[in-house]
């Protein structure tokens, strides 16, 4: 278009330049000014073949960008109206709500439980030492009983040992040997009854 406006500019002009000029000497100017017009021409045209082939270019590339267009948009799908589950929703929150609860709950009768099961294991060996503590006990008061039992023998056996005349001479009146000697071994048996005696 422009090229055509400059041609047009050029040719209008020649009648111009070839009226002011009429002599011999304008012959050379015209061909010279014929020259450049028509050299000028030649660059337009040039110019307007590069600018076609730009132009196709670009054609060809917005073709392809819009091609490329066209088939992203048949891929993107289109957002559909999605139905209303807020209700379904807040059900949710209210069923996990009393779950968390639920749970809470649980967790804490289980501290309670695992509170009462330490404790009781506590207990438990409590009454194990306590127990073991009765069975020690016991084991020395059989053995002391054992020992009472041989001294309550020993007095029984004593006794059975001391006849008539023992006993008449326990009760002899002036020197009272035998009176003294039967209240000895009566005390030595008294203080081994009283060494195993059980202590609380």
């Amino acid at each position: 278009m422009r090229a055509r406006w400059v041609i047009l500019a050029c040719l209008s002009a020649l009648p111009a330049v070839v009226a002011a000029q009429s002599g011999g000497g304008n012959e050379a100017r015209l061909r010279d000014a014929l020259r450049t017009a028509t050299n000028q021409v030649r660059a337009l045209e040039d110019e307007k073949a590069r600018l076609q082939a730009s132009e196709a270019e670009l054609k060809r590339k917005l073709e392809s960008v819009e091609g490329q267009l066209a088939a992203a948009q048949k891929t993107v799908v289109k957002p559909t109206r999605c139905p209303d589950h807020r209700g379904e929703l807040q059900e949710q929150v209210e069923a996990r709500a009393k779950a968390t609860l639920a749970l809470r709950e649980c967790e804490a009768r289980v501290g309670v439980a695992e509170s009462a099961r330490a404790q009781e294991a506590e207990r438990s060996k409590q009454v194990g030492s306590d127990v073991a503590t009765l069975e020690e006990k016991l084991a020395r008061a059989y053995e002391r009983n054992a020992r009472m039992y041989a001294v309550g023998k020993g007095i029984i056996d004593w006794l059975e040992g001391v006849g008539v005349a023992s006993a008449i001479a326990a009760r002899e009146p002036f020197l009272g040997l035998k009176r003294v000697e039967l209240e000895n071994a009566a005390q030595d048996h008294l203080d081994r009854l009283a060494e195993q005696r059980v202590k609380p």
